[in-house]
C-alpha cells in the first residue's frame, strides 16, 4: 500500500500513510472509473457518465480512502457537470478500530440539512461492497485549500506564504468555526445514531471507553507505559460534569478547507461522537502542541485559542486540563497504531524509539508530572 518514505523530519510524518504510484494502482483507478461511471449513470438517469481527473487528493483523508473527480453527463440533450469527492470505507489498512463509516454520511447529511455548519453536500451512500470493493459515499466538492500535514503547513504551502493579516484571518475563522460548530440545538433523537449506550451513560464516558478499546487494539499486547499512565489519570480524574453533545472528533486546522482565508468546509468526520464541545477543544490544543514547528506570525497562541474559542462559543473552557490530557491520549493512540501499520508494511518509523519518545509523550509527561520518556532528537 505504501511506498518507502524518505527520512522522517517531523513527528507528523508518522501520521501520514501515502499510497504508491504503480501499474497496479493505475489499473485499479481505471477499473474504479468504469464501475463508478456505470453506478453514477443509474443514479443520474443518463446513458453514460464521463469521469475525468479521478485521483487521490494531495493531502488529508488519512483514515478513509478519498478520491476527487469530475463528471459530465447529458439529460434531455443538455450537458451537465459536477465536481465530486468519493470516500471509500477502509478495509485492510485501518487506522481506527471502528470506522463509523455510515455515521459520517449521516452526520454530514444532518448538519447540511439542519444547521449552518460548513460541510459538503452528500449525495449518495452505497452499502454494496461489490461495486468498488467496499461501501462508499459521494459528496459535492467544495473548492478551497487545506493546511497540509505533510509537508506541514507551517513550513510550506499557502499558509506559510500568506501575509500576516491573511494568516490571522484564517486562524480566527478556524476558531470561530470550531466554536460555533456545537451551537445548534438538535431536536430530540436527531443524534441518537451516534450514541453507544453499552459504552457508558454520557457521551464523554462512551468516548473514554471507546478510546481504551482503541488503545488495547493498537498496542497488540505490548503495553505503552505513558499511555497506561494517562489512562489511569483520565479514569481517576473524570470531570463531574459529563456532557453528551456533538463532537467533530478530529478537530484540527488540517481538516478544514479555506477560501480567501475563511473556513468554507469542515471535513473528516470519522471520529464523530457525542463527546461534546470540550472534547474538540482539548484535541485541537493537543494537536497544535504536537505540531513541532515554530508558529507563524498571525496564528494564535494557546491562550489566544482558548480566549477566542470562549468568546465565539459563549462558553467557559471548563475542565480543560482533563480534556487536553484526553486529547493527547487520543493522539498517542493514533501514533501507536500508525507506527504499527508502518512496521507491518515494512516501512521505517522515524527513529528507533519514536513510538514511546515523541512530542506527544513528552507533553503528557509534562501535564501529568511523569519522568521524561527519553530525549527528543534535535
Amino acid at each position: 500500500m505504501m511506498a518507502q518514505s524518505p527520512t522522517v523530519t517531523s513527528d507528523q510524518s508518522e501520521l501520514s500513510m501515502r499510497t504508491s504510484t504503480s501499474t497496479h494502482g493505475n489499473h485499479r483507478i481505471e477499473t474504479m472509473r468504469s464501475r463508478l461511471g456505470e453506478w453514477l449513470a443509474q443514479r443520474l438517469g443518463s446513458a453514460t457518465v464521463a469521469i475525468s481527473d479521478l485521483a487521490k487528493p494531495k493531502s488529508g483523508g488519512r483514515s478513509n480512502e478519498t478520491y476527487i473527480f469530475d463528471i459530465s453527463w447529458k439529460v434531455d440533450g443538455e450537458r451537465r457537470q459536477k465536481n465530486l469527492v468519493l470516500r471509500l470505507k477502509p478495509t485492510s489498512h485501518r487506522l481506527f478500530i471502528d470506522d463509523n463509516f455510515e455515521k459520517q454520511y449521516r452526520i454530514l447529511s444532518l448538519l447540511r440539512e439542519t444547521t449552518t455548519a460548513p460541510v459538503p453536500k452528500v449525495l449518495w451512500f452505497e452499502s454494496d461492497g461489490s461495486v468498488l470493493g467496499a461501501p462508499f459515499f459521494v459528496m459535492e466538492k467544495i473548492e478551497g485549500e487545506s493546511p497540509a500535514d505533510n509537508p506541514p503547513y507551517k513550513i510550506e504551502g499557502f499558509v506559510r506564504n500568506a501575509s500576516v493579516e491573511n494568516r490571522r484571518q484564517l486562524w480566527v475563522s478556524s476558531i470561530e468555526t470550531l466554536a460555533r460548530l456545537h451551537s445548534h440545538a438538535f431536536s430530540m433523537g436527531q443524534l441518537d445514531f451516534l450514541s453507544e449506550p453499552s459504552l457508558g451513560i454520557s457521551g464523554i464516558e462512551q468516548q473514554l471507553t471507546w478510546w481504551r478499546s482503541c488503545l488495547d487494539w493498537a498496542e497488540a499486547g505490548q503495553p505503552h507505559p505513558v499511555a497506561v499512565a494517562t489512562w489511569e489519570y483520565l479514569v481517576n480524574n473524570m470531570p463531574r460534569d459529563r456532557p453528551t453533545g456533538l463532537s467533530w472528533g478530529d478537530a484540527r486546522l488540517g481538516n478544514m478547507l479555506f477560501h480567501d482565508f475563511r473556513c468554507v468546509a469542515v471535513l473528516d468526520w470519522e471520529l464523530v461522537s457525542l463527546g461534546g464541545a470540550m472534547h474538540d477543544l482539548g484535541y485541537w490544543l493537543a494537536y497544535e502542541h504536537y505540531n513541532a514547528h515554530p508558529s507563524l506570525p498571525g496564528l494564535g497562541s494557546r491562550s489566544e485559542t482558548i480566549e477566542t474559542w470562549e468568546r465565539f462559543s459563549g462558553r467557559r473552557a471548563v475542565d480543560l486540563a482533563w480534556y487536553e490530557v484526553f486529547g493527547c491520549f487520543r493522539l498517542l493512540v493514533i501514533i501507536i497504531r500508525a507506527c504499527r501499520m508502518r512496521r507491518e508494511a515494512g516501512l521505517r518509523v522515524g527513529y528507533p524509539d519514536f513510538e514511546f519518545n515523541n512530542r506527544c509523550t513528552h507533553r503528557l509527561a509534562e501535564l501529568l508530572q511523569l519522568p521524561p520518556p527519553g530525549k527528543l532528537p534535535e
